[in-house]
């Protein structure tokens, strides 16, 4: 993740009300929308890397934090699985689990490092 990914998906989380559990997104009224819906104003983890940075980057993404989240996670035994998609199982459970509150997820993301030209350069905060 980049440091000006990191600052966006930050700023997208500024306040509680800007996070969701069990669907991608959420219009005012808490109804489900797609993470690209222009009347979303709220946001699960996966969600929100697709709005901020399109499907192509945000399956990127999506690997990189779930490292971070689950390491010890062990590649399936069925490798015809698409390793995006796993990983972006692993942040929706992550996102969706029992207990799981804001100021965790916000912890969670703060912490993740930044890397550049493909090298870490820089552990957690901002």
């Amino acid at each position: 993740m980049l440091r000006e990914e990191k600052d966006q998906l930050l700023a997208l989380f500024d306040a509680p009300q800007r996070w969701c559990r069990n669907v991608e997104a959420c219009d005012a009224k808490g109804e489900p929308v797609s993470y690209d819906d222009i009347t979303a104003v709220a946001w699960d983890i996966t969600g929100a890397l697709c709005h901020l940075f399109g499907w192509n980057r945000a399956c990127e993404l999506f690997g990189q934090i779930a490292r971070q989240i689950k390491p010890a996670t062990r590649r399936q035994a069925w490798e015809s699985r698409d390793p995006s998609i796993e990983a972006m199982r692993t942040l929706q459970e992550f996102n969706d689990k029992e207990g799981m509150t804001f100021e965790r997820l916000r912890t969670t993301l703060e912490a993740l490092p930044i890397w550049s030209a493909g090298r870490r350069v820089e552990h957690g905060a901002g």
